[in-house]
């Protein structure tokens, strides 16, 4: 076999394997596992998806049960620090979505931050008056962050964002639904 047949023919695609260790495939993860999993298909011949749900001792499990030489990508769990980030010491590694504290692996995220500014300054734009916030759940540093500079921009623009107009809530429609009838009530 040559290595274009290893590649399944494409001469841009690495042979081998990729794991992907992720939260878990659920609605809230599925869009970004899908993402993931596109992308290193078009690198790698095989993706290996490995839920751990928001576990790190389930995370640390996986890791370990994983070829050594076989590159990760980690979406880190809520609360993951030192174990996980002593784990993938030494192996090929990205983080995603979220850091490990006081480590230096290379990591992509969204700029949550950035998008919850821009988002908040907009509304102080139009002249909104009453402002509420409707997000995803804490405890994911990307959702933290969304929520961090929408109340940072309201700040900036001589506003504040009290506590009861925000509702993080599960990432389903029943409650977003939920959540609006709520705020709106209020």
């Amino acid at each position: 076999m040559d290595k274009a047949d290893e590649r399944d023919g494409d001469p841009g695609r690495t042979a081998g394997r990729c794991h992907l260790v992720v939260p878990a495939v659920s609605a809230e993860w599925a869009t970004l596992v899908d993402a993931l999993t596109g992308a290193l298909r078009a690198h790698f011949s095989q993706v290996a998806v490995w839920p751990s749900g928001e576990s790190e001792a389930v995370q640390l499990e996986w890791v370990r049960s994983l070829p050594p030489g076989e590159p990760l990508l980690v979406v880190p769990a809520v609360g993951a620090g030192e174990a996980l980030a002593r784990e993938l010491e030494g192996r090929v590694a990205v983080l995603a979505e979220r850091f490990l504290p006081s480590t230096r692996f290379d990591a992509f995220v969204v700029e949550n931050y950035r998008a919850g500014y821009l988002a908040g300054k907009h509304l102080v734009n139009l002249r909104h008056r009453h402002i509420a916030y409707l997000g995803p759940e804490a405890g994911a540093t990307s959702h933290d962050e969304r929520l961090r500079g929408f109340r940072q921009a309201l700040l900036h623009n001589g506003r504040e964002l009290p506590e009861h107009p925000v509702r993080q809530v599960p990432v389903t429609p029943h409650a977003g639904q939920a959540a609006c009838e709520e705020l709106l009530a209020d």
